[in-house]
């Protein structure tokens, strides 16, 4: 046996079955938008900020798209198969490392004709992995753990906000990097000298060659270039100027390094945090000894300068699939971008000096559902035609006068396919108007059905961004459609904190709605109805309900998102949160004193997906009696999970031992669990002073893989208990 495994010796005989439920993500539940045409990607949970690559990532010699979201720190990989067609996989996703953050660039170096990943690495610097095949699957392996230049081995730095340059500078064969300096006003050349000192190419070794690439200065408080100057001294800037470039100095840029006028040196594409436009630095030196002679700040200003809120960044593929490489344009402004209208796509019309063409603004969006940021799901059937739609409400579309304002509305989405068979068609991005009927803007809706005034439809309740519900009494038309119409504004003077996520459910089974509220603390406040099916009085009975607490150890904040449904007669909890993790507890039904702790049975029922903001909803939309799950995304969209049973009997015998591994480990961990499958097997991890760290109920028979990324680097107890034994063991994150 490997020493990396930890051996936990037990005795165990069984033959008897159990019922294992599990999520498993789908993509191909067909979805239309308002004009009848089927989205290609409808379940890929939306794009934000993302950034493009292009590579090989299955090994068919046809190069894929990577794109990592900035915005919730998300891998997608669209797979091409011999057309411009794309489809996502979710298995290749699944195999990049999990802690990515920032910024994450895939090139491939003509020096090995490997592919290389760099990303972002705590305290502004780089990482790389390389990507390899194992077991006939993608597997990356970190090279560098923290790229450095020198001699002295000094870190090679990437501001946080910014996203470098990764390319062959002076085309001798391997990658190098240009990255703003950390003050901001010059780009520094790091050129990769693996080949010139006849090293392997996953060597990796770098100086930096020049700490003014390209001979120009860019001030903090213009994005225009100062030519043949690398200290600012040639700023027309005034005194005051000056003093105020030194305070805004670069909080952010991002890099596209690209040879426009095909004289084999390298133009420099630059996007800023605080401006829309895109400034091509036109080179006129030499792949080895770079000089700017003239910009384009508006650029292409020869067909159609970006102009996108906020902070453009400058990405090149071959996005139409025709053997050019393309432009593709997006935003690099975490919270304060455009994310609807947000990849702007400039097509190469193929000449010597790569003019590009503006074509859309929305590619690739527009073949998902997108709802700008934070979508917020809820099953309601709107029409009365016994199958569930789906109302979807966000943080808010940007105004179209001013980018920087905010109007949250609601989506609808009409399920047209059959009580076997779920498929949706956008009927309305605007649905109900709510925004037309409040007094002042609302942001952050998120809506929840029941029938709040005993007259047999169902109503909504909105939560918002401040805490506040807002009730619209459904009054339907003559063809049996919700009509939605405000009836009380700040309903009942109920205020949960901010970011409010409301569900309307009967929490203690007396026949009356009761009131369930998730909100920015990460907990969840439940409010018993003591009035009647046609008055309802809810009353706050538990502040913390469960003692159910969704934060992170490197978060303050939670965002909790419940939804409590009734699932072969028992009650189950279902929280969606800030990191993406949906928490399941357990044991509520007999439980609901104000006093009561819910037993977390897992926090991990989701492994095929990394994002954040994650908001569940759920119904049985394929008539299975189980439950499916669909889940809104920080991007603006939605996954789709349908709910798997599977009734097994295996006979097997012991000794047999528990298996976890590796120890040490960075990302994942690897349990298997030979009990008997009538046992219950729950795992605690605990930190030294004997705080609960992290607890999960565990399959039994079978592997359990859990992501550990988000604890701290440290020692740790396991501690795996059943009914009638308890083991312990020393861990390493």
């Amino acid at each position: 046996m490997k020493n990396s495994w930890l051996l936990l010796s037990l005795c165990w005989y069984s033959f008897l079955p159990i019922m294992a439920q599990n999520f498993v993500r789908r993509t191909e539940v067909p979805v239309q938008n308002n004009a009848n045409i089927s989205y290609s990607l409808p379940w890929t949970g939306g794009l934000n900020n993302p950034q493009f690559s292009e590579a090989d990532l299955n090994f068919d010699g046809i190069a894929d798209i990577f794109v990592f979201d900035r915005g919730s720190n998300t891998p997608l990989v669209f797979l091409r198969n011999g057309t411009a067609a794309l489809q996502e996989s979710i298995e290749i996703e699944k195999r990049f490392p999990n802690d990515l953050h920032d910024w994450a660039l895939l090139v491939r170096d003509a020096c090995d004709q490997a592919i290389y990943l760099y990303t972002a690495q705590t305290d502004n610097q780089v990482r790389v992995f390389q990507l390899q095949l194992d077991n006939n699957l993608p597997h990356f392996v970190l090279l560098k753990e923290a790229l450095t230049h020198g001699a002295e081995n000094l870190p090679i730095t990437v501001p946080v906000y910014d996203v470098p340059a990764i390319a062959d500078i002076n085309s001798d064969g391997d990658i190098d990097i240009l990255s703003f300096d950390d003050a901001g006003g010059k780009v520094q050349y790091y050129e990769n000298q693996s080949v010139g000192n006849s090293l392997p190419c996953e060597a990796l070794q770098f100086s930096l060659a020049s700490d003014c690439w390209g001979n120009f200065f860019e001030p903090g408080i213009t994005n225009e270039l100062l030519l043949n100057d690398c200290d600012g001294s040639n700023s027309p800037l005034t005194a005051n100027d000056i003093v105020e470039q030194e305070r805004t100095r670069h909080p952010g840029s991002a890099l596209l390094a690209i040879d426009l006028d095909n004289d084999t040196d390298k133009e420099l594409l630059l996007g800023d945090i605080s401006f829309n436009n895109i400034v091509a630095a036109m080179n006129n030196g030499t792949p080895e000894n770079a000089l700017t002679t003239s910009i384009d700040d508006n650029f292409p200003a020869y067909d159609f300068g970006v102009n996108m809120y906020i902070f453009p960044a400058a990405y090149s593929i071959d996005a139409d699939y025709d053997g050019l490489n393309d432009l593709l344009v997006a935003p690099n402004a975490r919270t304060q971008s455009i994310h609807s209208q947000n990849v702007w796509f400039y097509r190469n019309n193929g000449s010597a000096t790569q003019q590009f063409h503006f074509v859309q603004n929305d590619w690739l969006v527009r073949d998902m559902i997108d709802v700008n940021r934070n979508a917020k799901p809820a099953f309601f059937d709107y029409n009365n035609d016994g199958l569930q739609d789906l109302v979807v409400g966000n943080q808010g579309y940007n105004d179209a006068e001013d980018a920087a304002t905010l109007h949250s509305q609601l989506a609808l989405y009409q399920n047209i396919g059959t009580a076997t068979a779920p498929a949706f068609r956008l009927i309305s991005d605007n649905w109900a108007a709510v925004q037309g009927q409040f007094q002042l803007s609302r942001l952050a809706l998120s809506p929840t059905f029941g029938d709040l005034d005993g007259d047999g439809d169902k109503d909504m309740l909105l939560g918002d961004l401040d805490g506040y519900l807002h009730y619209f009494r459904n009054q339907p038309n003559t063809n049996g459609e919700a009509v939605m119409v405000l009836f009380q504004e700040q309903y009942a003077g109920i205020d949960a904190a901010q970011q409010n996520s409301p569900q309307l459910v009967d929490v203690d089974q007396d026949g009356l709605l009761d009131l369930l509220m998730g909100n920015h603390n990460g907990v969840v406040q439940y409010y018993h109805n003591n009035g009647t099916a046609q008055t309802p009085n809810f009353q706050m009975v538990d502040n913390t309900f469960g003692n159910v607490d969704v934060r992170t150890l490197s978060s303050p904040t939670g965002f909790a998102t419940p939804q409590l449904i009734v699932q072969n007669d028992s009650f189950r909890l279902y929280v969606g949160s800030e990191s993406g993790k949906i928490f399941w507890y357990d044991d509520i039904a007999n439980n609901l004193a104000p006093t009561a702790a819910f037993p977390l049975v897992s926090n991990q029922i989701l492994t095929d997906w990394k994002a954040s903001f994650s908001k569940p909803a759920f119904a049985d939309l394929n008539n299975d009696g189980l439950l499916d799950m669909v889940v809104g995304t920080y991007q603006g969209g939605l996954l789709y999970f349908e709910q798997h049973a599977e009734a097994v009997g295996i006979a097997f015998e012991a000794p047999k031992s528990v298996l976890v591994y590796p120890n040490p480990s960075d990302s994942w961990l690897h349990i298997d669990v030979p009990f008997s499958q009538q046992a219950t097997a729950i795992l605690t991890i605990y930190d030294l002073n004997g705080k609960t760290i992290f607890q999960q109920k565990l399959h039994t028979h079978q592997t359990n893989t859990l992501s550990i990324a988000d604890l701290p680097k440290g020692m740790y107890l396991l501690h795996l208990a059943t009914a009638e034994q308890v083991y312990t063991q020393k861990w390493v994150r």
